[in-house]
């Protein structure tokens, strides 16, 4: 299956759970790749999901991301 977004072939499970041994505090909820941030404060917060949204948009992925408070980050 071919991820609607990139191109690219979908990874499976399997892959993915693979992947996951190798990057500290990604998992995967709800069927998606997950990982919390916390920031000193909603500047800082803000200002990280900036900078990674311009990387992401060169790749043309959109993730959902979410700030809780004002210094965590859900993406």
């Amino acid at each position: 299956m071919l991820c609607p977004y990139m191109g690219l072939a979908k990874l499976s499970d399997e892959q993915i759970q693979t992947a996951l041994q190798d990057l500290e505090g990604w998992s995967v909820v709800d069927g998606k790749l997950h990982k919390e941030f916390q920031f000193s404060d909603f500047n800082e917060a803000f200002g990280f999901m900036a900078r990674a949204s311009m990387h992401i948009e060169k790749m043309n992925h959109h993730q959902d991301g979410s700030t809780y408070t004002t210094n965590w980050l859900l993406i």
